[in-house]
C-alpha cells in the first residue's frame, strides 16, 4: 500500500510525545502507538487514548489487533482496546513484538527480566507461556501459520540469531555471521527476510539463509538523447517521444517526460512507459499552430539518483506548423493530374514531326 505521509511528515508534529510503531489495515484505517494511541482515518491522525502506551502494535483486521507494552497488552475487538496482563503471577515478562496468525490467535516474543527468553501465545482472550529458552534475546517474530514461523534476535556477542518455530519448539538456524537482527518477515515456507545492523538483509529460501547484496549506488542513470517520431508537427497532433535509459547498478526506477508550451512558465510531467528493452516511450499532446514546444527527460534509478537530459539547458524543441490550405492542396492535385496529359501531347507532337520531315522543312523555311 502506498501512503502519501506518515504522522509527523504530514502537517508537522501532532504530538510532542514519542511514537514507536504503526500498523495499517488499509489506506483508511490504522493505529500508531507510543506514549499514547493515535488513529488514522485515511485523511488525518487523531488522539484516541493518551493513557494507552506501547512499544509495538499489530493489526490483523478492523476487528482484531494487539498492542504490547512489556507485561501489559491491549486487545482490539473492533470497537475498543481492552487491557490484558500477560502474567498476573510474576509481572516480570516483557513482550516486545507480536505476530497475528488469524482473527483469534497470535504469538509474541520477549524476555523474563529475571531469566530466560519467552514465547507466548494469545488465544481465548488470554496469554499462555509456550516456551522458555536461553542463548539469545529475541527481537522479532513472524508466523506463517500456527505451526510455522521464524524468530530473530541476537546473542551475548551481539551477533544475529535466527530460530525456526513450529508453535511448540524452537530450533536454532545456521546463518552467516551478521550483526544484531531486529526484524523478520516470513512470506511463505520458502521465502523470508531478516533485517538488522550493517545494514544486513538475510534471505531464506526454505533451506538456507544467505546474505543479500546491498548495492551502494551513487551514480545516476544514463539518458541518451530522445528520438522524436514526427519531424514536422501539425496542429493538434500528438508527438511520440522515445528515449533509451540504462543504469548498471541499482537499475532504472522511473523516467519522466516534461514539456512546456509557454516557454517554461509551466511544465507538465508524464511518466514514460518501458516499451522494449531499455526504451521508454512518452507522448506530448497536440497544440495550436505556432506553438513552440520544449521538452526534457528526467530519469531516476532505484537508489534515487537522477539525471536530467535537457539538451544542455537548451531543451529539445519543435514548432507546430500550419497545415496546407485547401485551395493549395487542390491546385497541387490539379497540377499533378495535368502533368501526364502534357507529357502525352508532347510525345505525339514529336512523333508527328519525325514522320513528316518535308512539311516540317517548309514550316521552318516560312518562319
Amino acid at each position: 500500500m502506498e501512503r502519501s505521509c506518515f504522522l509527523t511528515e504530514c502537517h508537522g508534529s501532532i504530538t510532542t510525545k514519542d511514537l514507536f510503531d504503526v500498523s495499517l489495515v488499509d489506506d483508511s484505517f490504522g493505529f500508531a502507538v507510543g506514549y499514547g494511541l493515535y488513529k488514522f482515518d485515511g485523511e488525518s491522525w487523531s488522539l484516541v487514548n493518551e493513557n494507552i502506551w506501547g512499544v509495538s502494535i499489530e493489526l490483523y483486521s478492523r476487528n482484531f489487533g494487539i498492542i504490547l507494552d512489556g507485561w501489559w497488552t491491549y486487545i482490539y475487538n473492533g470497537t475498543h482496546w481492552k487491557r490484558l496482563i500477560v502474567d498476573t503471577l510474576y509481572g516480570s515478562i516483557f513482550l516486545g513484538e507480536a505476530s497475528i496468525v488469524n482473527d483469534s490467535v497470535a504469538f509474541a516474543v520477549g524476555e523474563d527480566v529475571d531469566g530466560p527468553s519467552v514465547v507466548y501465545r494469545y488465544q481465548n482472550n488470554s496469554w499462555s507461556l509456550m516456551n522458555e529458552f536461553y542463548g539469545g534475546s529475541p527481537t522479532s517474530i513472524s508466523m506463517f501459520n500456527e505451526t510455522l514461523g521464524l524468530i530473530v534476535g541476537y546473542g551475548m556477542d551481539a551477533k544475529g540469531i535466527v530460530w525456526k518455530y513450529n508453535g511448540t519448539a524452537l530450533s536454532r538456524q545456521s546463518i552467516p555471521e551478521v550483526g544484531i537482527l531486529s526484524k523478520v518477515l516470513m512470506l511463505s515456507p520458502d521465502r523470508a527476510f531478516a533485517f538488522g545492523d550493517g545494514p544486513t538483509i538475510l534471505r531464506y529460501d526454505g533451506v538456507a539463509w544467505t546474505v543479500e547484496q546491498i548495492l551502494q549506488d551513487n551514480a545516476p542513470p544514463f539518458v541518451q538523447n530522445p528520438f522524436q517520431e514526427l519531424e514536422t508537427v501539425l496542429p493538434n497532433e500528438t508527438v511520440t517521444i522515445l528515449v533509451n535509459v540504462t543504469d548498471a547498478e541499482s537499475g532504472v526506477g522511473e523516467v519522466t517526460l516534461s514539456y512546456t508550451a509557454d516557454d517554461g512558465v509551466t511544465w507538465t510531467n508524464a511518466t514514460m512507459k518501458k516499451t522494449a528493452g531499455d526504451t521508454y516511450t512518452g507522448w506530448i499532446p497536440g497544440f495550436l499552430n505556432g506553438t513552440n514546444v520544449k521538452y526534457k527527460i528526467t530519469a531516476y534509478d532505484r537508489a534515487k539518483n537522477f539525471y536530467i537530459n535537457d539538451n544542455e539547458g537548451n531543451y529539445f524543441t519543435y514548432i507546430v506548423v500550419p497545415e496546407f490550405p485547401s485551395w493549395t492542396v487542390l491546385l497541387l492535385t490539379l497540377f499533378a493530374l495535368t502533368l501526364p496529359f502534357i507529357y502525352i501531347l508532347n510525345m505525339r507532337r514529336k512523333r508527328y514531326s519525325d514522320q513528316c520531315p518535308v512539311k516540317n522543312k517548309i514550316l521552318r523555311d516560312n518562319e
